[in-house]
């Protein structure tokens, strides 16, 4: 038997009182949370996407060793000749993310000793002004973060 997340939708589905578009439109967003949300959070899902994301930072890890930047924390993923790529400007941020949120687990020691240093870089600072990945109520509201709207 498959496990799945029920839908709060489902509730609101057996009222009599809503009107046909907002049944209709309710039904579309059930159809979506059954297709996609239904199942995203079952163990065996999750363990198998934790299982994915190690694979994906080991290949990372390999491509540090074969580039020359392993154990480089300084250096970027495939070295110095080539410089900053698109993966790292999305690895980084990632990176930092699982280590912020708990899953340090998931992350190999060298993309955390890696992150740990280009959070300090000039480059990411210029962006991120000292805040962490995950938003938090006490940094005070986004619409007055204007020193992150603009580089």
């Amino acid at each position: 038997m498959t496990q799945r997340n029920p839908s709060p939708v489902e509730k609101i589905l057996q009222r009599t009182d809503i009107s046909p578009q907002y049944r209709a439109a309710l039904e579309v967003k059930l159809a979506f949370h059954n297709q996609h949300n239904a199942i995203a959070f079952q163990p065996g899902v999750v363990a198998k996407h934790r299982a994915d994301l190690k694979a994906i930072f080991e290949e990372v890890v390999e491509h540090r060793r074969q580039s020359g930047s392993y154990e480089d924390y300084d250096e970027w993923t495939f070295g110095s000749d080539i410089g900053p790529t698109i993966l790292d400007s999305h690895l980084l941020p990632f990176t930092l993310r699982c280590m912020e949120v708990g899953n340090d687990d998931l992350v190999p020691l060298e993309l955390q000793r890696w992150a740990k240093v280009k959070e300090k870089s000039p480059s990411w600072q210029k962006v991120m002004h000292g805040k962490p990945t995950t938003y938090h109520p006490s940094m005070g509201p986004v619409a007055e973060m204007s020193e992150m709207m603009t580089l």
